[in-house]
């Protein structure tokens, strides 16, 4: 079974990037054509849109998290791509839910999180899994990411993406979980794993929520969100709203699909995912 890597990068954005890149060169790279197939058979997209796609996104993650932006661009230089093919793994959610006809199906994460009142140690906990396509399996990795005036990061996510599942050094956690809705048109907005990364760059949960909330977003997404002083909170958001749900006792758990009764309407997925 293979071991995840565990990859360490401290400096500024391009450098910490560009770590990232070279320390997972192949799997990067065998990312972005792993995926430029999935966006063509897969759901018809050919390669063409999607980096014109992702090409419109530039001027959005540049003006919301330029340091991000300019992480992608190391990535890029460490795995000798250009970072039109980074900025397109990072907006994977986006093109395969939001730019094809036919909505993938299939059940995908569950997430929850726990008050310290009802934890053997009295810790808030927060924890999910993760089900998604076999052929990334083994291109997955850990980032513990400094960065001078930004929280200390660890990330575990896909080779290439800056963001996924992850806690900073502020006791702030996020874990992932897909939603769809009718709102998502393949807009051109902040993509889901950029913004799952940003809220790990805040250094209160008001800030965390702040990430979610304030952003031009691209998709549907939903963030469990922990933080090491006792709160756990859930955001589930489409590019046009979003809603909060709260622990019910001192539990909060979530699949794909929507559980607010302002957003469930315009969900596409509560047909075919498991709930919770």
């Amino acid at each position: 079974m293979r071991q995840i890597p565990v990859i360490e990068a401290s400096g500024g954005d391009f450098d910490c990037g560009r770590a990232h890149g070279a320390a997972l060169r192949d799997d990067v790279r065998a990312n972005v054509a792993a995926y430029m197939e999935v966006f063509s058979q897969g759901s018809g997209i050919e390669p063409a849109a999607v980096r014109r796609y992702a090409e419109a996104l530039v001027p959005v993650v540049e003006a919301y998290a330029p340091e991000l932006l300019e992480e992608m661009r190391g990535i890029a230089a460490g795995a000798g791509l250009d970072v039109i093919d980074v900025l397109a793994l990072n907006a994977r959610t986006e093109i395969l839910y939001g730019l094809q006809a036919k909505r993938a199906v299939g059940d995908e994460c569950t997430s929850a999180g726990v008050l310290p009142s009802a934890t053997l140690h009295h810790h808030t906990l927060i924890g999910q899994n993760w089900d998604w396509k076999d052929m990334v399996a083994d291109r997955t990795a850990v980032l513990c990411i400094s960065k001078p005036g930004r929280p200390r990061v660890l990330v575990f996510t896909e080779a290439g993406f800056v963001g996924k599942i992850g806690i900073n050094e502020h006791g702030i956690g996020v874990l992932a979980n897909l939603l769809v809705s009718r709102d998502d048109q393949g807009q051109a907005g902040v993509p889901y794993h950029v913004l799952l990364r940003k809220v790990l760059d805040a250094r209160h949960l008001h800030g965390a929520i702040a990430a979610v909330t304030q952003a031009t977003r691209g998709s549907s997404g939903n963030f469990l969100i922990g933080c090491a002083g006792g709160e756990v909170i859930d955001i589930e958001a489409t590019p046009a709203g979003f809603d909060y749900l709260l622990t019910e006792g001192a539990i909060l758990t979530h699949s794909n699909h929507f559980l607010s009764q302002e957003l469930r309407s315009r969900d596409l997925r509560r047909g075919v995912s498991a709930l919770s």
